[in-house]
């Protein structure tokens, strides 16, 4: 899990809960889906999904006090539950800060019930490559077509991978993506208002995600 996380957000942000019921909605996960958030750090997601219905879990490489949340560390471990368990399986910024993403994402297909849901959202190098490893602990950037492809090689089913701003507004109204687009001309500096405080509509104009998913 990115360290950076206790510095740079707030974890009374809203964020986390609008971003799990995008999810829910776009993937038509269903209420009492039981759910696996791998990398999941503090439990934001953990809390956001259930929140909206879905009986959620997480592991994360350092312990945290969450009788939901189990102590893995997913370079070294396999993942503490039995095959074919999970609905779904979600994992966000956390697949760039593995040193062998490959056999991660078998430990997150192996959990899976069969069809179940994979979704994987990490940082597009493409768009973040000048200040990707201000991240000291990347290690493993992705692209669109590199985090495809690298699900598709562990044969999961309908594989996409969608690039992905990080602004509810555009989630709601995608016509509006002219302005991310535009903000994304600024300078890299302005996407901080001082070294520990980001401006979030800057930042992630700038900063692109990758969202991918597929079918076990």
């Amino acid at each position: 899990m990115n360290r950076y996380f206790d510095i740079y957000y707030d974890n009374k942000s809203t964020y986390p809960k609008k971003l799990c019921r995008y999810l829910l909605n776009r993937f038509n996960i269903k209420d009492g889906a039981l759910l696996l958030d791998v990398g999941c750090g503090i439990g934001d997601y953990v809390n956001g999904f259930t929140c909206l219905g879905i009986k959620s879990y997480g592991i994360d490489s350092r312990p945290v006090s969450d009788n939901r949340i189990k102590k893995c560390d997913l370079d070294k471990e396999a993942i503490p539950y039995k095959s074919n368990t999970f609905d779904v399986v979600f994992t966000k910024s956390f697949v760039e800060h593995l040193n062998d993403p490959y056999r991660a994402i078998m430990e997150m297909k192996r959990v899976l019930k069969p069809n179940g849901l994979l979704i994987v959202m990490t940082p597009d190098w493409k768009s973040g490559m000048k200040t990707y490893y201000d991240g000291y602990d990347h290690k493993s950037p992705f692209t669109q077509r590199g985090l495809k492809d690298l699900i598709r090689y562990t044969e999961f089913k309908e594989v996409e991978c969608d690039l992905f701003y990080q602004l509810p507004f555009i989630w709601k109204y995608p016509s509006l993506v002219w302005i991310p687009k535009i903000i994304s001309i600024l300078p890299d500096k302005l996407m901080w208002k001082d070294y520990n405080t980001h401006r979030p509509l800057i930042r992630f104009s700038k900063l692109k995600m990758l969202l991918a998913w597929g079918y076990k």
